[in-house]
C-alpha cells in the first residue's frame, strides 16, 4: 500500500498505488493539483481541466474551502488519458479509472466502493454489511503554526485590528486582518495543544475577563485552544473556558458554543489552516417488538439511513429482533424490562425503563463524541448534525445538551421556555459522563411532581443540578428538530427545511415521503460526504 508523508499542505506519495479493478471508485480528501512533467493544473471546484494525458499523476491536497461553496466539479481527461474522469466535491476526489492492472496511479487514495464485505460499527455484536458513514481520512490533525492566517466570523466578516487595543469586523484583505497561530503550551489538565493568536503588530489576543483585547503579555490569558466546530469551522476557547464570538459585530466571549462562536481560520491563499479527526456519533433508539416502531426501524435499516448512518448504532427492544438487508443481519439489543404500554412513547414516562436504557448507553458510548437518542418515527439526518456540532475535543471537554422545542402545551414549559423534546436528544460526551457520575444521586434528589415525570425533564434537571445548563440557542430557526408540537402553525413536519430531524412520521409511507424529500434520490451514505 502506498505510504504518504505530509509536508505543509502537500502530500507526497512514496510508492505506487495500483488500481486493479476497473471502474472502482477511490477517493482523496479535498481538492488537488495534478502535475504532469513541469506543468501543473489546479483541480479547483467549478473548473474543468482537459489535459491529463498520462495514467500517472501526483495529487497534492490543498484544502476544501472553495469546493464546499461551489458543489461538484468534473475534471475530464483527454481522449488519450487512461484516467476516465475525476470528480471533486467538498470531501473527496473520486477517480473513476479505466486502466490496466499493472498501470500504477500515484496518489493518496481511499477506496469508496469495494467488493469485500463491509461491517457496520456498533456496540451490539457488530453485524457485517454496513460501511456506516463515509469518513474522509485526516491528513494532518491540528492547526498550521507560524503562517499568516485570517479569521472569518459566522457573518463571513474578517476579524481586524483597529485603533488602540480594539477590533472590528470588516471585508477588506488588509495587513491588520492577518494573524498567526504560534504554539503556546500543552494544557496540563486536558493535554490539549494551546496556541497564541498573534496580530500583525506582534501583540497577542487575550481573554481580559470582561472583554477581548490585545496584549504584549504572553501569559495564560493569551492562550487558546482551537477545536472542530463542524463544516470546516472552529471554536476558539480561552483558558477560562470561554469562547470567542462575533456578537452582532462585537468581538466578545461567551460560555456557549453556537453559531455565533464559529470561525473559519484560513491561510492567505484561502485554504483551511486546521484539520480535525472525524466526529463520532453514538445513536440509539428504543422500540417495541411487533409494532409500528419495528417497521419504521426496519425501513431505516434497509435504506442504510437514519441512525444507521451514525458511527455506532444501538436499537434496544423488549425482544431480540433481527433485521436483514441483502442477506446481512442486524440484531437488536434486548433489555430485560417489559414495556408498560405502547411503543417507544413509554420510555419518556417510565423511570425504570429510562434507567434500563441508559445502563446500555453507559456500556457503549465512551468511544464516541456525541450521544444521540432518536425516536423510531423520526427521520434523522446525521450528516447535518455533524456539521453543526463541535468535534472530539469540544465534545469531551465541554458538557452540553440542547433544547429542541418551545411549545406552550408541554409540561416542561413549567420549567423553562426552551427545552429538550424526546424525539431528538443530543448530548456531548462530557455531559453524558457527568450524568452517569450523578445519576444515582439525581434519582433520589430530583423532585418531579406526580404525573410529571419525563425522561428529558429528568435528565435536564439532573444535569442542571450539576451546573450544566441546557443550551437554548441551537434550535433557532428549527435547526435541530422540526415537529408540529414545537413549531407554531405547523400541521406536519416540513421536510423541505434544513433541520436535523423531523417528527412525528408514524407510518412507513409518511416516513418514506419525508426521507425522499430530504435525499432527493441520493444515497444517504453519499450525503455524509457533503455539508
Amino acid at each position: 500500500m502506498a505510504e504518504a508523508r505530509v509536508c505543509a499542505s502537500e502530500v507526497h506519495v512514496e510508492a505506487p498505488l495500483l488500481l486493479p479493478e476497473l471502474d472502482s471508485q477511490w477517493s482523496l480528501v479535498g481538492r488537488g493539483t495534478a502535475s504532469e512533467g513541469s506543468s501543473s493544473m489546479a483541480l479547483a471546484a467549478g473548473r474543468q481541466v482537459r489535459r491529463i494525458s498520462t495514467g500517472v499523476a501526483v495529487l497534492v491536497v490543498i484544502g476544501l474551502a472553495a469546493a464546499r461553496h461551489s458543489g461538484h466539479s468534473f475534471i475530464r481527461s483527454s481522449a488519450h488519458s487512461k484516467i476516465r474522469s475525476l470528480v471533486a466535491d467538498s470531501h473527496r476526489l473520486v477517480v473513476k479509472a479505466s486502466i490496466d492492472a499493472q498501470d500504477p496511479f500515484h496518489g493518496v487514495l481511499n477506496r469508496v466502493s469495494s467488493p469485500s464485505p463491509l461491517f457496520v460499527p456498533g456496540p451490539t455484536p457488530a453485524p457485517p454489511g454496513f460501511a456506516g458513514p463515509y469518513r474522509p481520512p485526516v491528513l494532518n490533525v491540528g492547526c498550521q503554526t507560524g503562517k499568516p492566517v485570517r479569521l472569518y466570523s459566522h457573518h463571513h466578516q474578517l476579524l481586524t485590528v483597529g485603533t488602540g487595543d480594539g477590533f472590528y469586523f470588516g471585508s477588506q484583505l488588509v495587513r491588520e486582518s492577518e494573524f498567526s497561530l504560534l504554539n503556546a503550551s500543552v494544557d496540563e489538565d486536558t493535554g490539549e495543544q494551546l496556541v497564541y493568536i498573534v496580530a500583525h503588530n506582534g501583540e497577542y489576543i487575550a481573554d481580559a475577563t470582561d472583554d477581548v483585547r490585545l496584549s504584549l503579555d504572553k501569559g495564560r490569558w493569551a492562550r487558546f485552544h482551537v477545536s472542530d466546530a463542524g463544516g470546516g469551522q472552529v471554536y476558539i476557547r480561552s483558558r477560562d473556558q470561554r469562547f470567542l464570538q462575533d456578537r452582532e459585530g462585537k468581538f466578545a466571549l461567551t460560555w456557549h458554543t453556537d453559531g455565533w462562536e464559529k470561525w473559519w481560520i484560513h491561510t492567505l491563499d484561502g485554504n483551511e489552516a486546521c484539520g480535525f479527526e472525524w466526529t463520532k456519533l453514538y445513536c440509539f433508539a428504543v422500540m417495541k417488538s411487533d409494532s409500528m416502531d419495528q417497521i419504521l426501524i426496519e425501513t431505516q435499516y434497509k435504506l442504510n439511513s437514519g441512525i444507521f448512518q451514525c458511527d455506532n448504532t444501538q436499537v434496544m427492544s423488549d425482544a431480540v429482533i433481527v433485521f436483514s438487508r441483502d442477506a446481512i443481519q442486524y440484531p437488536t439489543t434486548k433489555i430485560d424490562l417489559t414495556f408498560p404500554g405502547g411503543g417507544s412513547s413509554s420510555l419518556h414516562k417510565d423511570r425504570d425503563l429510562f434507567f434500563a436504557v441508559w445502563e446500555e448507553v453507559k456500556a457503549h458510548y465512551d468511544a464516541n463524541d456525541w450521544v444521540v437518542k432518536v425516536d423510531p418515527d423520526t427521520v434523522f439526518v446525521p450528516f447535518r448534525l455533524r456539521q453543526r456540532l463541535g468535534g472530539h475535543s469540544n465534545a469531551h471537554t465541554h458538557p452540553q445538551f440542547y433544547a429542541t422545542c418551545e411549545a406552550w402545551d408541554d409540561i416542561q414549559r413549567k420549567d423553562r421556555n426552551e427545552y429538550m423534546y424526546g424525539a431528538l436528544q443530543v448530548f456531548s460526551h462530557a455531559a453524558v459522563k457527568t450524568f452517569f457520575k450523578y445519576a444515582s444521586e439525581c434519582n433520589g434528589s430530583v423532585s418531579i411532581e406526580e404525573g410529571g415525570w419525563r425522561e428529558e425533564r429528568f435528565i435536564t434537571r439532573c444535569l442542571e443540578s450539576t451546573g450544566i445548563a441546557i443550551n437554548p440557542y441551537r434550535n433557532w430557526n428549527h435547526y435541530l428538530l422540526n415537529d408540529p408540537h414545537c413549531v407554531p402553525d405547523l400541521q406536519e413536519p416540513d421536510c423541505t427545511t434544513k433541520a436535523v430531524a423531523f417528527h412525528p412520521l408514524g407510518t412507513p409511507a409518511k416516513w418514506q415521503r419525508c426521507h425522499d424529500l430530504i435525499f432527493n434520490g441520493n444515497n444517504p451514505s453519499d450525503m455524509n460526504r457533503v455539508p
